[in-house]
C-alpha cells in the first residue's frame, strides 16, 4: 500500500478548513480593564461559494459560559463575511485572567479558531468586621446586653484603606460612625455594622456584621404590671363567662326536664 495514502488522510482530517477552502481571522484586543466591553470581529472567507454555520463566544476560566448563538452567513467565492461578537462589560466582581475570542465552524466543516485575550481586573482584598467584648478583642460574640460596651472593629489584609462605616439601629435608622469604636446600646433589638473601604487599583469591598442586643428583664414590656394586670383580668373574665355558659346550659336543661315530665 502506498504510504502516501494514509499521510494524506491525515493532513484532510488535520486542516479540515484548507480543505474546504475557509479561512477565518479574529481581530480582539490583547488587554481588557475595568468598565470596558468585551468584543471582537472576525471574518470568514471561502474560495466557494457555500453556506457556512458558525458559533462566536468567548472562553474565561472563571467567567460563566454565555447562551451559545447559532448563526449562518451565505458566502460568496473569494469574497470575505465580516462580523463582531460582543460578550460582557468588566464589572467589580470579574477577576484577572486570561482567555480567548472563539469562532467555532459548525458547518460544512467542523473546526474551532481561537484567539487569546487577557482581562487585567483591580485586585481583591479581604475585609472583615468584628464586634467583640473587650479592647483586645480576645472574645468575639454576635448577642450582647444593654449593660454591655461593645467594640467594633475591623482587620484587613492591605494598609492604608479608604473606609466608610456605618451603623444600622433596630428602628432602621442609620449613623455614620468611625471605626475602630465602642458602643453602648440603650435599645434592644438588631443591629448592624457595614464596611465599604477602598484602594487606587484594587476593588471596592463592602462587608455587613450584624449583631443582637437584649434588653434588660426588668424593662422589658412584656414583664411590665401592667401586662400582668391585663393579662390575669382576662384570665378572669374567661372564667367567668365559663361559669355563666354552665348555669345557662344547666338552666335549660331544668326547663326541658319539667316540660317533658
Amino acid at each position: 500500500m502506498d504510504s502516501k495514502i494514509p499521510l494524506c488522510l491525515a493532513l484532510l482530517l488535520f486542516f479540515p478548513s484548507f480543505v474546504m477552502g475557509i479561512e477565518v481571522a479574529i481581530e480582539v484586543n490583547k488587554e481588557f480593564s475595568l468598565h470596558e466591553e468585551i468584543m471582537f470581529t472576525f471574518s470568514i472567507i471561502s474560495e466557494e461559494g457555500m453556506e457556512v454555520v458558525y458559533v462566536p463566544y468567548i472562553e474565561c476560566p472563571s467567567l460563566p459560559v454565555a447562551f451559545l448563538h447559532v448563526h449562518n452567513t451565505l458566502l460568496r467565492a473569494g469574497s470575505e463575511f465580516t462580523s463582531e461578537y460582543k460578550a460582557l462589560k468588566i464589572s467589580q466582581d470579574v477577576d484577572s485572567q486570561s482567555c480567548n475570542a472563539v469562532v467555532s465552524i459548525i458547518n460544512p466543516v467542523n473546526y474551532t479558531y481561537r484567539k487569546n485575550f487577557n482581562i487585567i481586573a483591580d485586585k481583591s482584598f479581604e475585609l472583615s468586621p468584628i464586634l467583640c467584648k473587650d479592647e483586645a478583642c480576645m472574645f468575639r460574640k454576635r448577642t450582647y446586653s444593654e449593660s454591655d460596651l461593645i467594640y467594633l472593629d475591623y482587620v484587613a489584609d492591605i494598609e492604608d484603606i479608604a473606609l466608610a462605616s456605618s451603623l444600622i439601629y433596630p428602628d432602621n435608622t442609620r449613623k455614620d460612625i468611625s471605626v475602630p469604636s465602642t458602643l453602648k446600646p440603650n435599645v434592644p433589638g438588631t443591629y448592624a455594622l457595614q464596611l465599604t473601604a477602598s484602594k487606587d487599583g484594587y476593588k471596592t469591598i463592602s462587608k455587613t456584621a450584624t449583631f443582637m442586643v437584649i434588653g434588660k428583664q426588668g424593662n422589658q414590656s412584656s414583664g411590665s404590671p401592667e401586662r400582668y394586670a391585663q393579662k390575669w383580668l382576662l384570665v378572669l373574665l374567661e372564667i367567668a363567662a365559663t361559669i355563666l355558659a354552665t348555669l345557662l346550659c344547666l338552666y335549660l336543661l331544668k326547663i326541658h326536664a319539667k316540660k317533658t315530665g
